[in-house]
């Protein structure tokens, strides 16, 4: 089994099975991941355009793009965090998809994406958003040249989370700030649903955190935490529906809805807590 990567502890304990793979918990500190260590080449054949519109949607989004309005809702309270410790600058976001999250930025940002999908990073260049494409890696990019990096749906998919933490450490300035979304696996809505929570979505996700493990690894990368919460998000109907078939391993066939119907459905968004997620903000010290 992998060791963990924020104790170090090499005998972690079996926690769950699903779809094929195995969830362990280790017994030191309590992180929970997935005992897999996918190659880039995995990946990237993983985060194709059916990651992002697939219509049988049995991984990743029906229709991510979609859910455009919802996102830059979020995304747009989410900045409005983050320039209350750090006003502009230069900005990485790091697993950007097609962009929605830079052009939600005010002008007082220069923002730069990264992501290992070569779909996400076409869409988000036709876009007009300046993008690399590939895995996350601090050497592609100068020391202390950034004000703020964002990893929004994305540390979870990270294999060495905390190997990345400490690269991203590395690349902002100091003072710079570091926001943070996961989903948060020791939530009692995580525990009452079981192997159906949401959230356990595999192989996507190797790691599930909790809010202390998460802020334990960005102190150890050297961060000093902010704020952290669990935030309302909102969400369009047609996505709810879609997450919840998904989690109980259906199809929500989205294809044979009728048109009008998954019109309405997505212009119908509404503000969703079920405090199983957590939403981190961090200093470089």
């Amino acid at each position: 089994m992998k060791h963990c990567v924020l104790c170090g502890n090499e005998s972690p304990l079996p926690f769950m099975e699903k779809k094929g793979g195995l969830i362990v918990r280790c017994g030191e500190c309590g992180h929970k991941y997935l005992d897999l260590q996918p190659q880039a080449a995995e990946l990237e054949a993983l985060y194709s355009e059916d990651y992002f519109v697939n219509k049988d949607c049995d991984g990743g989004y029906g229709d991510y793009f979609a859910g455009e309005r919802h996102l830059k809702i979020n995304f747009r309270r989410r900045i409005r965090i983050i320039e209350k410790f750090q006003s502009g600058g230069a900005l990485l976001d790091i697993g950007c998809g097609p962009g929605f999250f830079m052009e939600s930025l005010s002008s007082n940002w220069t923002a730069r994406g990264i992501d290992i999908s070569g779909f996400a990073c076409d869409a988000a260049a036709q876009r007009g958003n300046s993008v690399t494409r590939g895995l996350f890696d601090p050497a592609l990019f100068e020391p202390e040249s950034f004000d703020a990096v964002t990893l929004w749906n994305m540390i979870e998919h990270f294999n060495d989370p905390l190997r990345s933490l400490k690269g991203i450490h590395d690349i902002l300035k100091p003072g710079g700030v570091c926001g943070i979304y996961t989903c948060n696996a020791d939530s009692l809505f995580a525990r009452v649903c079981g192997r159906y929570w949401h959230l356990f979505i595999i192989p996507e996700h190797l790691h599930f955190f909790s809010k202390r493990t998460l802020q334990e690894m960005l102190r150890e990368s050297g961060f000093e935490i902010l704020f952290a919460h669990s935030e309302f998000l909102f969400f369009s109907l047609d996505y709810l529906v879609e997450r919840v078939y998904k989690a109980f391993g259906r199809n929500p066939d989205r294809h044979k809805r009728p048109g009008f119907l998954k019109n309405i459905l997505n212009r119908i968004v509404i503000p969703v807590n079920f405090f199983d997620t957590v939403t981190v903000y961090a200093r470089k010290i």
